[in-house]
């Protein structure tokens, strides 16, 4: 139930005034109404003073109305209200000494409503009450209503309770019935009009129509063809052209509403009043009642980096799905305010090395781990400011002396090192120092020579050998053989004849130089060897060429293989074959892109957008120009649009079409899909584009009598897809044309039903009706005189009534005992006989000892007095006597009932007897003679 407040008179008035600017067709604003309106200007004390004397005077609930129509309803501006009148009104005992009516009466008013404590509070007045085309002002002030507003719509099933000025209320209603013209005058008025009807009728069917002279001869003239007047109707084409309301309601120029904290999107619309298709008034923007959600996708939008603070955030953007599935979207990309990844050092990249300046870098990379659990890369290899840089250090071991005999100088090689996590690593191969050693000739040691010396015995002479010294951080050490002394005898002589064998050669991989044989000789004339093939002074520098590479993929570096061969005079001879030599570099992987393959199988859709992830892969090419393919996992999403098309399957249900009865076509419903690789249907059925021509057929028709004119009502249906679907029956369509009646005979026709009587004759009226023959047939008769009534006859009932009256009852007793007996109430009579009369001879004669007027005796019985003489008996009889009456009975045909006064006719005494005896002990001249009883 509506809790119904108190509409203050002022917010009334105003109500009123707003109401009577508004609208050009409503009644003009009363003097209250203007003074109220002006008091904005004027007086506020004396605007509050009137509004609660006018108050004061207003009864609550007085009556109730309901608008005609669903009717909008508006925040602060005022709608005009069509009411009707729902509950009369309860007058105060005593006010409405005259009894007027509201039969046929109709309201006019304004309503709004205003926001109060969050609640919209609907207000109205009415402005004046109408009765056909005769209307009254009312006094806005004084009759007006207050409820509570759920939908911006009155409903006609709502009741509105007007609170209202008794006596204001009565005197309107008085003088609105007291408008109607007189019986007679209305009489002739609708005689008028119906002749100018029968006219009209005339001329639309192309002659004169039906003769009205009389029929049996005995009428006078045109009395045949008389029936009473209706109003003449004007024709739609004929009547006056009227501007025309038309509210609709749009969404143009509304625009949605967006609501992060509820995580919708309310659509707006606006309510436009138009006349001849131009908009008068329009409302502001407010809620539709449809909203969408807010969703969120991230599948479009870059993680955003910040490298300073060493965070990752994800970003999304904002959208909602409209009814035509369309993808809406609110906002650009945006981090996610609750989710946040961690950049880090990764520092599995190659170290970075400053042979120059003898430093080692520790290179990194910045990641981090998103969402998808793929790690992602901020930063490629550069120089870490977080490590400190590595001092290396130039180390020997592993690294053998260069010799170059023919300088007699040998030099220094060493490698470059640096520790890392407690582990050394090299940083360059074996490569020569500025630090030299020069050669040294030692033939003796401790006074011993160190060499065996060469004897020729055939010359008898003596060749000394020496070794060759050198000092390294001040211990000495032997870097060849014995060798000769050529200066010290007979010119010996070395060649490598006969000791070219690479095989037996001296390899030194880490130096990179091979050390050929050799064996001395001295000619004395023919050349003599004196020495096997040995480790002599001629090198040969190792050709190097990389054969392949040894790959590690996990630190993305290689080291190159190689094969090592020597040019001995003039041909090439290998020494090793695809190995690594000690300090080989470790040359690091070229970057040359990432690549983002789509994964079609793993195409999904949000709505009707389409989605296709991505496989990323980090590409490197090796030293060898072969590749390295690194997956990297997930990558950006691939959008491929809008992917819905409409389709009607599934939709065809005409129950649920869109029905336009004017414009005479339904539009249809759709749904939409896509497809993967099936069809897929996304949302539900709605309103479509598809329009479908209504095929209309005639199946009854809309009387309307008093105008003798019918519509036809149809019944609608639609063709889909060459099936048809019947949208209505029976439908009065907007654009159906009225079709007069065909005017006939005029027949007598009797009503059984309006039978009357005088005295015991029925009489059976008569009436001469016009009939007409409507559009379907059927006839429609309009009774235009009375005619001479039909006797039946005497209809009376006669018959006889009788009775029996109860008059009285007379008791009558003999003998010893007692006689009793009980009227209808239950009241005993009883008479004790021997107490009466004694126990002499009276007892034998028949006593009547009383008489009784006080009912019907009955249940009558007899008791013996018990004594010692017991064998006494008594007998007893009760008669009631009654008067048989009798009455004539005469029922009148209209159920009334004559009597006639009672007659006695006879009278009848039924008897009921009793007795009673006990034999007797003694004798009965003993009992007589007065023995004990």
């Amino acid at each position: 139930m509506r809790n119904i407040l108190r509409l203050s008179m002022v917010g009334a008035m105003l109500l009123t005034s707003t109401a009577a600017g508004f609208s050009q067709t409503g009644a003009p604003p009363t003097p209250a109404a203007q003074a109220a309106g002006a008091g904005k200007q004027g007086q506020i004390g004396q605007q509050a003073t009137s509004a609660a004397q006018a108050t004061a005077a207003l009864r609550e609930k007085l009556f109730a109305v309901a608008v005609k129509q669903t009717t909008p309803i508006f925040e602060g501006k005022a709608v005009e209200l069509a009411l009707q009148i729902k509950k009369a009104p309860q007058f105060t005992a005593g006010v409405n000494k005259d009894e007027v009516s509201v039969a046929g009466v109709s309201a006019e008013g304004f309503s709004q409503y205003v926001m109060h404590d969050g609640k919209k509070i609907g207000q109205a007045v009415l402005t004046r009450l109408t009765k056909g085309e005769r209307f009254v002002e009312l006094n806005a002030e004084n009759f007006s209503s207050q409820f509570d507003v759920e939908e911006d719509v009155i409903d006609p099933e709502e009741t509105l309770d007007v609170s209202g000025n008794e006596e204001e209320l009565i005197a309107a209603l008085k003088k609105l019935n007291a408008q109607e013209e007189p019986e007679d005058d209305k009489d002739k008025d609708k005689e008028e009009d119906e002749e100018k009807y029968e006219d009209v009728e005339r001329d639309e069917n192309g002659g004169s129509g039906a003769g009205s002279g009389s029929s049996d001869g005995g009428e006078t003239p045109g009395q045949g063809g008389y029936e009473t007047p209706d109003r003449k109707e004007v024709e739609e084409k004929d009547a006056p052209e009227e501007d025309l309301e038309e509210i609709r309601v749009t969404f143009e120029g509304c625009s949605p509403v967006i609501d992060r904290n509820q995580g919708q999107v309310r659509v707006q619309s606006k309510t436009q009043t138009l006349k001849k298709g131009i908009v008068v008034e329009e409302s502001a923007c407010s809620d539709s009642g449809t909203n969408f959600t807010i969703q969120k996708s991230g599948a479009t939008c870059d993680d955003k980096i910040d490298v300073t603070a060493r965070i990752a955030k994800p970003q999304y953007l904002e959208y909602y799905v409209n009814s035509q599935q369309e993808r809406i979207q609110l906002s650009d990309c945006q981090p996610d305010p609750d989710t946040t990844f961690s950049i880090t050092e990764d520092d599995s990249c190659p170290i970075d090395i400053d042979l120059q300046n003898g430093m080692a870098y520790i290179e990194t990379q910045m990641v981090y781990t998103d969402g998808n659990n793929n790690l992602q890369t901020v930063r490629t290899c550069e120089r870490s400011q977080f490590y400190q840089p590595i001092k290396m250090a130039q180390v020997t071991d592993g690294c053998n002396i260069r010799h170059d005999f023919g300088n007699s100088l040998s030099t220094e090689m060493a490698m470059w090192i640096y520790q890392k996590d407690d582990q050394f690593f090299q940083a360059s191969p074996c490569s020569v120092t500025e630090n030299t050693y020069p050669h040294e000739k030692v033939f003796k040691k401790n006074g011993v020579d160190i060499c065996q010396t060469m004897v020729d015995l055939s010359g008898r002479r003596a060749i000394p050998q020496y070794r060759t010294q050198i000092t390294v951080g001040g211990a000495s050490q032997y870097i060849d053989q014995c060798t000769p002394d050529s200066n010290a005898s007979i010119e010996i002589k070395s060649t490598t004849e006969g000791c070219i064998n690479p095989a037996e050669f001296n390899h030194d991989i880490a130096a990179g130089v091979s050390y050929g044989l050799e064996r001395h000789y001295f000619e004395n004339p023919t050349r003599e060897y004196v020495s096997s093939c040995q480790q002599g002074g001629t090198t040969y520098v190792h050709n190097v060429d990389v054969s392949s590479w040894k790959h590690n993929d996990e630190k993305k570096v290689a080291q190159p293989l190689s094969d090592v061969s020597i040019n001995v005079a003039g041909q090439v001879y290998p020494i090793a074959s695809n190995m690594m030599l000690p300090g080989a570099p470790e040359v690091a992987y070229t970057k040359l892109e990432t690549e983002a393959e789509q994964v079609a199988s793993g195409r999904y859709f949000e709505g009707c957008y389409a989605f296709v992830p991505t496989r990323l892969t980090d590409v490197f090419e090796r030293p060898d120009s072969t590749r390295l393919e690194v997956p990297l996992g997930d990558g950006e999403v691939f959008e491929e649009g809008y992917q819905c098309k409409p389709t009607i399957e599934g939709c065809i249900s005409p129950a649920d079409f869109t029905h336009d009865f004017t414009a005479g076509v339904s539009t249809g419903l759709e749904r939409f899909y896509y497809t993967n690789p099936d069809r897929v249907y996304v949302g539900n059925c709605q309103k479509g584009d598809t329009n479908y021509t209504h095929i209309a057929q005639t199946s009854a028709w809309k009387y309307d009598d008093p105008k003798r004119k019918a519509r036809p009502l149809s019944d609608v249906s639609i063709k889909i897809e060459g099936l048809s679907y019947t949208i209505a029956t029976k439908k009065l369509l907007p654009n159906a044309q009225y079709v007069a009646y065909t005017k006939k005979n005029i027949e007598e026709v009797e009503a059984p039903s309006e039978r009357y009587y005088e005295g015991c004759n029925a009489m059976v009226p008569v009436q001469r009706n016009q009939v007409y023959e409507r559009p379907d047939g059927s006839k429609h008769s309009v009774t235009i005189s009375n005619g001479t009534p039909v006797n039946e006859g005497d209809k009376c009932e006669r018959s006889k009534e009788q009775r029996k009256r109860y008059i009285r009852t007379k008791f009558e007793a003999k003998g010893y005992g007692t006689l009793y007996s009980y009227n209808p109430s239950g009241k005993v009579r009883s008479m004790d006989v021997s107490q009466s009369w004694g126990w002499n001879g009276n007892g034998h004669q028949w006593q009547s000892f009383s008489d009784r007027t006080d009912g019907e005796y009955q249940s009558t019985g007899c008791r013996v007095v018990q004594q010692n003489c017991t064998g006494r008996k008594v007998q007893g009889r009760v008669t009631n006597v009654f008067a048989n009456e009798e009455r004539d009975v005469l029922t009148l045909p209209d159920g009334k009932v004559e009597y006639s006064e009672w007659k006695e006719v006879s009278r009848s005494e039924p008897v009921q007897s009793c007795q009673a005896s006990q034999p007797s002990r003694y004798s009965d001249s003993y009992c007589d003679n007065g023995s004990d009883h």
